[in-house]
């Protein structure tokens, strides 16, 4: 008998449940997510979820309301394959979504399971400085302020045009002096 998931609580705890396998994962995976989708399957997501194409869940993880988006961007990275070897053509669709995922993780305060997607993310595209920015903001809810120093730093090199990741570098700096 299958188990259907009724409330977007219910289907929420099933899909940061499945991330939570990331960050007790022996190294060897830990950094690879498939472990991940494959713990969330079509049971955990919402039926009206399930009939959206992918480009409609796309929009939804970087428009809706945290529990809703992290469900969609959960679903777009699974249907996009994200979890496996990324050919080019499927790339940049990964990394925006896998960037969105440790968005809204880090938005609903599952800071560890934030911290493993975009480190995955960082790993395949090291030169991206939105994923630089978003590992900062996650050092710093961690409280690790060195590593956040670092994130925002290297978003600044990427991008010089990237004055607010600079200033959080300097402020973390004046901080912790």
């Amino acid at each position: 008998m299958k188990r259907i998931i009724k409330t977007p609580i219910d289907r929420i705890a099933l899909c940061l449940s499945a991330v939570c396998c990331l960050t007790v994962a022996e190294p060897a995976w830990s950094w690879n997510p498939s472990k991940y989708f494959q713990q969330l399957n079509a049971d955990g997501i919402s039926q009206e979820l399930q009939q959206y194409d992918f480009y409609e869940l796309a929009d939804l993880c970087s428009n809706a309301p945290p529990l809703e988006a992290v469900e969609a961007c959960s679903l777009a990275v699974q249907r996009q394959h994200c979890h496996e070897s990324i050919s080019i053509d499927r790339e940049e669709n990964c990394i925006i979504l896998l960037d969105n995922l440790g968005a809204v993780l880090e938005q609903l305060g599952q800071y560890q399971d934030a911290l493993t997607v975009l480190n995955y993310a960082a790993a395949i595209r090291p030169d991206d400085a939105n994923i630089w920015y978003n590992l900062g903001v996650v050092f710093v809810e961690l409280q690790q302020y060195e590593q956040a120093i670092e994130a925002f730093e290297e978003a600044a090199r990427l991008d010089p045009s990237d004055t607010q990741a600079r200033k959080q570098a300097d402020l973390l700096r004046d901080l912790l002096r």
